[in-house]
């Protein structure tokens, strides 16, 4: 069995020892998780004991149950827009199929979004047995990284990291973690496929169907342009800078408060809210464009030396919103506050590469290094970090502080400039000329909506112009009703799914978990969630159907037989 190395957590590791400290993983899992690592002495060393099932769900899907369950529960995400609807549409399908075949009372509960981070990932809080859970479209993740790293042993616990279910698993983790450690791709893709087929197996991941791509614009106020594969999403840049108003007015944008917030993004977890401020108010260095193909951004190239090193060229006219050069500085000093927000717990979504290390030959040049093989940075760190005005976060003392910082004004540079921000309420952007690669055609008003009968209602009265993240019964709703409403669908790669959260009884008993997943009816899901507009997942892997590292059907346990 391959070692489960010293993994990116943001530590900057060397890469000089090569296993996780048992200890520390366990004191962080506590006891009802740790009991599953007890035969990992291959990674943690030492005489760890031994385990037939690798861990496997924290009991014996054979052994004597106890008690009658008195019943479980399952929270969902109730400030999310349109995917709070999606989920509320779902729920009571959900609670009916585990009642009626399972044999316990289900409660579903609303929870914030980021009161469900925050306990699941910050506190290691988990008062109920099933987060329900999705995952947002963002092209970084069409490669596997992010998607199964954060299931391995040592995201779980009260870490910040954020492993959704507290799954601790060996093998797993041996495999989820050493995908990203391979030396080409063709080994690489083996072990991706050994991971989806441990976790399949495992019962944890109990996957309900794809998270497509929905948005709605009124045509008679748009001309829309750069959707694509990427759709109208927060997650596609493409689609805001280069569709153009018919109007004189800047064009308005609904969306959740989420995104409002802070103007320290970084210490935001919403998926959404991190592209718009890393794509739109920031450029990284590579990007993606609407059909999802790499395109260079504030780099003028790239090149993959080979599996533990990539080199950058900034482009000569790359500059911020104040006028100051794009430097290779600011490159570095930009992961460095990454690095240094993630090892305070400020920063949930960033994950340092294995002995990760920046050179700046020039003030132009910019060499990436690892200690080890990390063929995932081209396709995930390179592309989802916006590259910061270093004299701007320098004078918050962000590096000492970075999850106590804000600013006004504040100097990025994206495509867009922020000329207005209300917390809580809206951003206005207007086009930043100078960009090297975007010319967007006009200013954007993004305001923020709590639910989404009331941004429908907005759309329907032409107060905003388009509607990313729209439910299917919303987006149904407004073509129905609204004469210039369209609804634009896009295939989703990641997924619904309910976390089973792994220590906690009766779901950390393998055969109770295999039960609830195969009671799901995911065919009426689809049909009332998303109007039949899309498929049921029948496997229990963090990529859907349509991602292209899904592994085969026939590697994978299936939730059940039709």
């Amino acid at each position: 069995m391959a070692q489960l190395h010293d993994m990116p957590s943001g530590s900057g590791s060397d890469g000089e020892e090569s296993s996780i400290n048992r200890r520390k993983v366990i004191t962080g899992l506590g006891a009802a998780s740790a009991a599953g690592l007890a035969g990992c002495s291959s990674i943690f060393g030492g005489d760890g004991g031994s385990s037939d099932d690798g861990g496997g769900g924290g009991g014996d899907p054979d052994s004597e149950l106890g008690e009658r369950v008195p019943g479980i529960s399952m929270h969902y995400w109730s400030d999310y827009g349109g995917f709070t609807q999606i989920q509320e549409n779902m729920a009571p399908t959900m609670k009916r199929n585990i009642e009626d075949a399972v044999g316990v009372p289900f409660e579903v509960v609303p929870l914030e979004f980021s009161t469900s981070v925050s306990q699941i990932s910050g506190n290691d809080q988990r008062p109920d047995h099933i987060a329900f859970w999705w995952h947002t479209n963002t092209p970084d993740r069409l490669d596997p990284q992010e998607l199964l790293r954060r299931y391995s042993a040592d995201f779980a616990g009260a870490n910040g990291l954020g492993n959704p279910m507290n799954y601790a698993d060996c093998e797993y983790s041996n495999f989820a973690v050493d995908q990203a450690r391979a030396g080409s791709q063709e080994e690489r893709n083996e072990l991706v496929n050994e991971a989806q087929r441990v976790i399949s197996e495992s019962g944890v991941f109990g996957n309900l169907t794809p998270n497509p791509i929905i948005g709605t614009y009124r045509e008679d106020q748009v001309a829309l342009d750069g959707a694509g594969n990427g759709g109208v999403a927060r997650t596609n840049p493409n689609v805001f800078i280069k569709s153009e108003t018919k109007g004189p007015d800047p064009l308005v944008v609904g969306i959740d408060p989420v995104m409002t917030q802070t103007t320290n993004f970084n210490t935001v977890s919403q998926g959404v809210s991190l592209a718009f401020w890393n794509t739109q108010i920031h450029s990284p260095l590579v990007g993606y464009d609407e059909n999802y193909e790499k395109v260079n951004l504030l780099a003028e190239s790239y090149e993959v030396v080979d599996a533990q090193e990539v080199r950058a060229t900034i482009r000569d006219d790359a500059t911020f919103h104040n006028g100051d050069d794009v430097t290779s500085e600011d490159v570095k000093y930009t992961y460095d506050l990454l690095q240094a927000g993630a090892e305070s717990g400020a920063y949930p979504r960033y994950v340092n590469p294995p002995g990760f290390t920046i050179e700046t030959p020039s003030e132009k040049e910019v060499v990436f290094t690892f200690s080890e093989n990390y063929l995932p940075f081209q396709n995930t760190t390179l592309t989802r970090w916006g590259i910061l005005h270093k004299p701007t976060w320098e004078a918050q003392n962000a590096l000492e502080n970075p999850g106590d910082v804000e600013f006004d004004p504040f100097v990025g540079s994206g495509p867009y400039q922020i000329s207005s921000f209300t917390q809580g309420d809206s951003v206005e952007v207007e086009p930043f000329e100078d960009h090297p690669v975007h010319t967007p055609a006009q200013g954007l008003i993004y305001q923020a909506y709590r639910n989404q009968e009331t941004s429908v209602q907005a759309l329907r009265e032409n107060e905003i112009q388009i509607l990313p993240s729209t439910s299917p019964g919303a987006a149904q709703r407004i073509e129905d009703n609204v004469e210039s409403g369209v609804a634009y669908y896009g295939d989703g790669f990641v997924p619904f799914y309910m976390a089973h959260q792994y220590p906690i009884a009766p779901i950390k008993f393998p055969a109770f978990r295999k039960a609830c997943n195969a009671a799901i009816n995911r065919q009426e899901l689809v049909d009332i969630a998303f109007n039949g507009q899309t498929n049921v997942e029948m496997y229990g892997t963090p990529l859907t159907t349509a991602h292209p590292r899904r592994a085969p059907e026939e590697m994978m346990e299936a939730h059940a037989d039709d």
